[in-house]
């Protein structure tokens, strides 16, 4: 082969190279990589959750696959203290919004470029901080936040998180108003009729969430824990 040949050959071999598409990560590599700017979470039964808990209650990410080619973070919180249900049930499950106003997503191909951005964003804007201790009451106030703002969805189960988080606070009048403020925004925005079916009765649900103690809200935690598999999350 002469020397113009391979010249050409060359230059085609480099053309196709830098034509060539980014490779996309993989959801192992977006977890591995998310745990280290989120460095208290873990992965949460190998899937796309990374979570810690804050006694009554887990949060952390969840890094859902949006279309095929990207993803979407998410900020999500869950309550330990509801008993009812055998599914884990989202308190807060918050979108974040880039500059723009829009979700903000991540392209697997482009994932190692921009995925910094979207972890700081997520740390600037969810409702309850991923890093080091959070008190009960800061809790309670990004619940309320994220339910004051929802305009979707039915945020009875967010309302009832207040209602039973209000409980371990040590100051009277703090308890009670926060879980007023739970039962008037459930009844502003839980159409009665789905309120009393979710409550399985309006009254007797509030009053029941009132009258919980200590001894009952730690056992409920408990068996959260050992239901949802939350033995091996870390604790702060």
């Amino acid at each position: 082969m002469d020397d113009d040949k391979k010249r050409k050959l060359s230059k085609d071999i480099i053309d196709a190279f830098n034509k060539r598409k980014p490779i996309a990560a993989t959801l192992t590599k977006v977890i591995a990589d998310w745990q280290v700017y989120f460095f208290e979470l873990k992965r949460y039964k190998s899937g796309q959750k990374l979570l810690k808990r804050i006694g009554p209650v887990v949060i952390g990410v969840e890094l859902e696959k949006f279309l095929s080619y990207e993803y979407r973070p998410r900020f999500v919180l869950y309550n330990l203290i509801n008993s009812r249900s055998n599914t884990l049930i989202t308190i807060i499950d918050q979108v974040i919004k880039d500059e723009r106003g829009l979700d903000a997503t991540v392209e697997y191909a482009k994932h190692s470029d921009t995925y910094l951005r979207s972890c700081e964003l997520l740390n600037k804007k969810s409702q309850v901080t991923l890093f080091g201790k959070v008190t009960v009451e800061n809790i309670i106030k990004g619940i309320l936040s994220f339910v004051e703002n929802d305009m979707y969805g039915n945020c009875f189960w967010s309302c009832d998180a207040v209602m039973q988080l209000s409980r371990l606070l040590n100051e009277e009048h703090k308890r009670e108003e926060y879980f007023d403020k739970a039962v008037e925004l459930a009844r502003q925005k839980v159409p009665s009729a789905i309120l009393e079916t979710c409550s399985l009765g309006t009254e007797k649900w509030i009053n029941d969430n009132r009258s919980l103690t200590i001894n009952e809200i730690n056992s409920r935690i408990s068996d959260s824990i050992r239901k949802f598999n939350f033995d091996d999350i870390p604790e702060y």
